[in-house]
């Protein structure tokens, strides 16, 4: 049988893709500047990251005190942010935004009803930087510090957007992704297949967190978009999520 077209034309990404991540030795704990870089060596144009940090706070006051005594203004550098407070059907919601040196800085804090009679806040920080952002590793760093001092009761998800520039089609699609997961030493453990939407998950000892989904640990997924008309494929790879709309 004749190896489709648009395969043919992935091989070459994945063959590269594989011969990059080959050299990752063991125990080694991918960053995200580093799986930035693998995927840009195996033929995806890197265009930008988002980092999002969540977590839930028992604190009682205004917003603002929660919001203060985080300490995340501080932690990320964001001191000349705006603050607003927007009524929403759950209550009032603080909202945080900064912009500097291209990047994009939003965050929420909102009181959780239903909690009886606890105080519960959710804290939530979308940081979005673009492709040539030269301090990926320091924002890492910065929001892993920032939310593991803010306790167990939250988490980190990092995601890198991307293009192919090829369109790729359902089998290629597939044997690419699949090509990406064997090299970061990982079973795919799922799989949904949408149109010309895939995404596949699965867990790698090369990255360091993780999330349980039906008692399985996930901290890899991967989506491909894309279709003839586009000559295009796009890339979203996030750790333990995709944390980004796609």
């Amino acid at each position: 049988m004749k190896t489709p077209a648009l395969i043919k034309r992935a091989l070459p990404l994945i063959i590269l893709a594989g011969a990059i991540l080959a050299a990752v030795g063991p125990g080694k704990r991918l960053t995200l500047a580093e799986l930035s870089s693998l995927l840009a060596e195996g033929g995806v144009l890197v265009e930008g990251y988002e980092l999002e940090g969540w977590s839930v706070l028992e604190s009682s006051g205004e917003l603002t005190a929660v919001w203060e005594k985080t300490g995340l203004e501080e932690a990320l550098g964001i001191a000349d942010a705006g603050i607003e407070t927007v009524p929403t059907s759950w209550g009032d919601r603080l909202q945080v935004t900064s912009s500097k040196d291209g990047v994009a800085v939003r965050a929420a804090v909102q009181r959780i009803a239903g909690t009886g009679g606890r105080d519960l806040c959710c804290i939530l920080v979308r940081c979005t930087l673009p492709a040539e952002t030269t301090g990926i590793p320091d924002w890492e760093r910065k929001m892993k510090r920032a939310f593991s001092s803010l306790g167990e009761d939250g988490g980190i998800s990092m995601t890198i957007r991307g293009k192919i520039p090829v369109p790729l089609g359902d089998e290629a699609q597939l044997a690419w992704g699949r090509a990406i997961f064997r090299e970061l030493r990982s079973p795919v453990t799922g799989i949904l297949r949408e149109g010309s939407y895939l995404s596949l998950t699965g867990y790698s000892s090369l990255l360091p967190d993780a999330v349980k989904v039906s008692g399985e640990k996930i901290n890899i997924n991967l989506a491909l978009v894309g279709s003839e008309n586009e000559r295009e494929t796009r890339v979203y790879l996030g750790t333990p999520l995709i944390s980004c709309e796609y």
